[in-house]
């Protein structure tokens, strides 16, 4: 139970640590950083097509947020979605 506890914790951490980066004017996290905090924030939702959907969008979203402005994009439709996801996993209950 109270490793439980510590695994909701820790992916709640990773989700808020996640958001800080989202909405800072600029992500200096690179890729296998950003996957690693997406996997942990993931972790403890239990339907895994659910996990599989959100991960794949959410670490899509974070990659157009981190390139975007390298490309001469504008981040903040990405932001916008990565904020809704992040902000569900870092305050909601777990699916």
């Amino acid at each position: 139970m109270a490793a439980e506890g510590q695994a909701e914790q820790s992916a709640k951490a990773a989700a808020e640590q996640l958001l800080a980066m989202v909405r800072s004017d600029v992500m200096r996290a690179e890729a296998p950083e950003l996957i690693r905090l997406a996997d942990l924030a993931m972790s403890t939702i239990s339907d895994p097509a659910l996990r599989e959907k959100l991960a794949e969008n959410l670490t899509s979203t974070l990659t157009v947020i981190r390139f975007a402005p390298v490309f001469g994009h504008d981040p903040q439709p990405g932001r916008q979605q990565a904020e809704k996801i992040l902000a569900l996993l870092a305050t909601g209950p777990s699916a």
